[in-house]
């Protein structure tokens, strides 16, 4: 091998003495969980050393790419998330991932089994009830291709969250131009607590996210010219156009506003052709909109009507008295929508909500951990993912009020910015129950929000809307404990 290939292969490689150590560690620790498992055995071996190693290698690959050493910390932070997740998945996800369990119904474990018996009736889902069937056709492939093993999806999961969050850190680094001596922090996105938890299980809210970020940010990208190749954009474009509209059709429409707003409220750095390209940009998205009851029916689904779907919305559907979905004194219950002028309302509270659930509950039983209750894990996960949002939304609002005011001579800083709150807004005021699953959707554009906002806005800024932030939250406080105990 000549010398300039070879040295530039081991600078995007980046072995260090203690990373080999924790590549040697996970893989003994993995290899030694999958003796227990008599099914795909070998698979599970190929597809573990392939993630791991080659996604090892994108992150480095980033680091070269964006010229910034100090990013060589995903590598780390990539076998850490690994071997987090192989742990998670057998003491926290698979003890109850049987359908005689007590604990058998949420949606992740249903998609699991569904999955694996649309494989065995040949493809055929009408024993399936349900509204977007595309998940299962998703981990049915899977399953098809590396075999009936609960640990598999988790592999693919993270690997393809790993793809989402690298091409996320590539654009952020690439919108905000000038480079700071803090920017690594952007790579602690890889470790985010319930991010980490959602990959684990067979869900289709992470997939979800990863689908997102890469629609909105690759138009963004080209838009820019921080990417010049159009064929390569329309494809990252349309397949991941058809992963929504197979997975939750719904989504499509944030897609379509987001696009919407980079391509016709924010200047564009590429002069050529740029009001046709924003045509064709918007125009691919409409079509896609409109074309989703097509999509989903070729996967069984039924229909989705947007004007029913929103009336649906504002009334709801399920019984107030159910005591699975509602507590005594439910504020989530008390801000269910019945009509438009309480959508509106209502959004600024759900929103709030979103974002602090399931705050104030902080207690996770010690002994539901010990017993692999897969409630008590996903608790212990996003407790501390909501903790982080709370103390560091005002960095989000600092970013977001920053951003707008320099849209003029950096318009592509503003990118991120209304792309997170776009989806943040669809999920909470698109959703009847306040749930924290939904909002992983929009989980990395809000911490790659609230980075900006660490690492380009100034303490004047800061302290600002820390003071409205921790003031709202205060007041929300205060409603919290009149509506609960008075």
């Amino acid at each position: 091998m000549p010398t300039f290939f070879k040295n530039k292969f081991q600078n995007i490689l980046f072995l260090r003495s203690h990373y080999v150590l924790l590549f040697y560690f996970i893989l003994f620790f993995v290899s030694f969980l999958i003796l227990f498992n008599s099914v795909a055995v070998f698979s599970i071996t190929i597809l573990f050393i392939f993630v791991t190693i080659f996604g090892f290698y994108l992150c480095n690959l980033t680091a070269y790419k964006l010229k910034d050493n100090k990013l060589r910390i995903l590598g780390l932070f990539w076998l850490l998330k690994i071997g987090l997740t192989i742990m998670l998945f057998y003491i926290g996800w698979l003890p109850e991932l049987n359908p005689n369990n007590s604990s058998w119904g949420y949606d992740p474990q249903r998609f699991y089994l569904q999955s694996i018996e649309l494989l065995d009736n040949d493809w055929d889902n009408s024993f399936v009830s349900l509204n977007y069937k595309g998940i299962l056709y998703y981990y049915a492939l899977i399953f098809s291709l590396f075999g009936r093993n609960p640990v598999i999806p988790a592999l693919v999961n993270i690997f393809v969250t790993l793809i989402g969050t690298l091409f996320l850190i590539r654009s952020a680094y690439n919108f905000v131009r000038h480079r700071k001596s803090s920017d690594w922090l952007i790579s602690l996105t890889l470790l985010i607590p319930e991010v980490l938890w959602y990959d684990v299980m067979t869900s289709r809210e992470s997939l979800m996210s990863v689908l997102l970020v890469l629609i909105i940010m690759s138009i963004g990208n080209y838009l820019n010219k921080f990417s010049k190749s159009i064929l390569r954009t329309i494809t990252v474009v349309v397949l991941s156009l058809l992963g929504i509209m197979a997975v939750r059709t719904s989504m499509v429409i944030p897609a379509l506003i987001s696009i919407f707003f980079i391509t016709f409220f924010l200047k564009s750095e590429n002069k050529l052709n740029a009001l046709a390209i924003k045509l064709f940009f918007v125009l691919l998205i409409i079509i896609a909109m409109f074309s989703g009851t097509v999509i989903i029916g070729s996967f069984g689904s039924g229909d989705i009507d947007y004007l029913s779907t929103l009336e649906r919305l504002q009334s709801p559907t399920v019984s107030i008295d159910d005591p699975v979905f509602w507590s005594q004194n439910s504020i989530g219950l008390l801000l269910v929508p019945t009509n438009i002028f309480e959508s509106l309302l209502f959004l600024i509270p759900r929103m709030l909500l979103y974002l602090v659930s399931p705050l104030p509950n902080i207690s996770v039983s010690v002994l539901a951990l010990w017993s692999g209750s897969w409630s008590a894990f996903q608790s212990l996960m996003t407790i501390p993912t909501s903790l982080l949002i709370m103390l560091g939304f005002p960095f989000v609002l600092s970013a977001s009020e920053y951003s707008w005011h320099l849209r003029k001579i950096q318009p592509s800083l503003l990118i991120i910015p209304i792309s997170f709150w776009v989806i943040f807004i669809s999920v909470a005021g698109g959703n009847q129950y306040i749930h924290e699953r939904y909002r992983i959707m929009s989980t990395m554009l809000l911490f790659t929000t609230m980075w900006i906002g660490y690492t380009r806005c100034n303490n004047k800024l800061n302290k600002k809307w820390f003071l409205i932030w921790f003031l709202l939250l205060f007041v929300g406080v205060i409603f919290y404990l009149i509506i609960k105990f008075i």
